[in-house]
C-alpha cells in the first residue's frame, strides 16, 4: 500500500503551477478549443479570430500582432485559412502550423487546398499530439499534466468516431447539400455524399444555372435539409429551400469560444444525422 504522501506525490503529479500561466494565442476558435483540452487551466488561451466571424474575411488590426508576439505559443491553421499568419508565425518563437501534420484535401476549384481540417477526428488525434509537445517543450514542468490531458481528450475523440460510426452504419443513403465545403474532412472520413455545394468558395454566389442544377440534385437524391453557416450570407441556399421545399438548418463549423470541441464536433454530426431521417 502507498504511503499517503507518496500518494499525493503521485495525485499533484497530474495538477498544472498555476503560478506561470502562459499565453497561447491562436488563429481560430476550433484550435483554441482543442489546445483547452491540453492545457487546460495552465494556460490563457486567445484566439485571433473571434467568435462569429468567418476566418474567410477576417484581417489582423495592430492589436493581434501585439498578442501574437506575446504569445509563449502561437498556432495557426495554414492551408491558406490564416494566410496572414505566416508573417506572425516568423515573428514568435514558438509556433505550429497546424495544416503541414495532416493530409490535405484540394480544394473545390482545383486551386489549394480546402482548409477545414480542424472538422476530422483523426486529423484532431494528430493536433492533440503536436500541442502536448510543445506545451512539454515550453513547460517541462507540467509535462505529466499535459501528457495525461492529451491522453484523456484522444480517448474521448475515439469514443466519438466509434459512436458516429456506429449511428451512421444504420443509414443507407448519406446525401447532403453543404452550403460551403466545410465538412470536406468529416463527409470524407465518414462515408457522407456532398451532393452539391452551393458556396465553392467564400463570396463567390452560384450562378443562376449552377443554382438550377443544385435544385435538380436536391430533387434527384431527396433532399430534405439544407445546411447554411452563421458566419456566411445564406441569400443562395434560401432561394434553393424555397424552390425545392426542403428545410434550412444550420451548421457551425467554428463553434463558441470554450466550448467543448467534442460536444461541438458531436452536435454537429447530430444534425447532419437527422437530416437523413426528415
Amino acid at each position: 500500500m502507498k504511503k499517503p504522501y507518496l500518494l499525493l506525490l503521485s495525485l499533484f503529479a497530474f495538477l498544472p503551477n498555476l503560478n506561470a500561466k502562459m499565453l497561447i494565442v491562436t488563429t481560430t476558435v476550433p484550435l483554441a478549443n482543442i489546445t483547452k483540452s491540453i492545457a487546460k487551466d495552465s494556460a490563457e488561451i486567445i484566439p485571433l479570430i473571434p467568435p462569429g466571424t468567418s476566418p474567410h474575411t477576417f484581417y489582423p488590426t495592430p492589436e493581434t500582432v501585439k498578442r501574437t508576439n506575446m504569445a509563449d505559443l502561437f498556432i495557426m491553421n495554414g492551408a491558406g485559412l490564416d494566410f496572414w499568419a505566416k508573417k506572425l508565425v516568423n515573428k514568435n518563437k514558438h509556433s505550429l502550423t497546424m495544416s503541414s501534420f495532416v493530409p490535405l484535401i484540394k480544394g473545390e476549384d482545383g486551386k489549394g487546398y480546402n482548409p477545414h481540417i480542424w472538422l476530422s477526428v483523426s486529423n484532431v488525434k494528430i493536433f492533440a499530439a503536436i500541442i502536448d509537445s510543445a506545451l512539454c517543450s515550453i513547460d517541462p514542468a507540467d509535462s505529466l499534466y499535459y501528457n495525461h490531458n492529451k491522453l484523456l481528450f484522444i480517448k474521448r475523440l475515439d469514443s466519438l468516431d466509434i459512436a458516429i460510426k456506429k449511428r451512421l452504419a444504420t443509414h443507407k443513403n448519406k446525401y447532403i447539400v453543404l452550403f460551403h465545403p466545410s465538412l470536406i474532412y468529416f463527409d470524407r472520413e465518414y462515408g457522407i455524399k456532398e451532393v452539391a455545394i452551393i458556396e465553392k468558395s467564400p463570396g463567390k454566389e452560384p450562378t443562376p444555372r449552377e443554382i438550377m442544377n443544385i435544385i435538380d440534385k436536391v430533387r434527384k437524391y431527396k433532399i430534405k435539409v439544407l445546411f447554411a453557416e452563421p458566419q456566411l450570407n445564406s441569400k443562395a441556399v434560401k432561394v434553393i429551400a424555397s424552390e425545392t421545399g426542403a428545410k434550412l438548418d444550420y451548421i457551425d463549423p467554428i463553434g463558441n469560444f470554450n466550448e467543448d470541441y467534442i460536444n461541438f464536433l458531436n452536435n454537429n454530426f447530430l444534425k447532419i444525422e437527422k437530416s437523413f431521417n426528415e
